[in-house]
């Protein structure tokens, strides 16, 4: 502000200017700052969703297995496997698909539950014994349904389990 002869003239043009430049580059910022964050936000959900879901479906696949009373992996290079439940006698499996992303879990031959952006599902039987697969290695590995926005890729999440079956007959 200009003071001429004890007068009050007011801001100049360029003063104006540069508080509108200095402010503008001050809102830029801001406003990067706060598209960067909501993107680590969205980006944090995912992952948390992806752990939650990996957890559950790796919990559930050990539940079932557990209860097998015979086991049949049908084929390693596929990742299926069939066995029956102590709980009743229908066939259940466990079968992936590469393709879509998509591991499903059939009881009588129809599919009853699916586990979504499954990137992997390996399974290994343990024939050590002379009476058959006693023990079964998984691997499960899931991903992000989205990929990460200020990285532009997916995030993975690889889970290992042994399970030990019990109710052979």
């Amino acid at each position: 502000m200009l003071n001429v002869l004890g007068k009050n003239t007011g801001y100049s043009i360029v003063e104006a200017l540069i508080t509108m430049a200095v402010f503008s580059v001050i809102m830029a910022s801001v406003t990067c700052f706060f598209i960067i964050q909501q993107k680590t936000y969205q980006a944090q959900g995912g992952i948390v969703e992806m752990q939650r879901s990996s957890r559950s479906a790796m919990s559930f696949i050990t539940k079932e297995l557990r209860k097998a009373t015979s086991v049949n992996i049908t084929d390693t290079e596929t990742d299926q496997i069939a066995f029956n439940s102590i709980e009743d006698n229908l066939t259940r499996s466990f079968s992936y698909d590469e393709g879509s992303d998509i591991l499903t879990f059939s009881k009588g031959g129809t599919p009853v539950k699916y586990f979504r952006n499954v990137s992997n599902f390996r399974i290994k039987g343990d024939s050590a014994s002379a009476s058959g697969v006693k023990k079964i290695t998984i691997t499960l590995e899931t991903r992000t349904e989205d990929p990460d926005l200020n990285l532009n890729e997916h995030h993975y999440l690889t889970l290992k389990s042994d399970v030990t079956l019990r109710n052979l007959i």
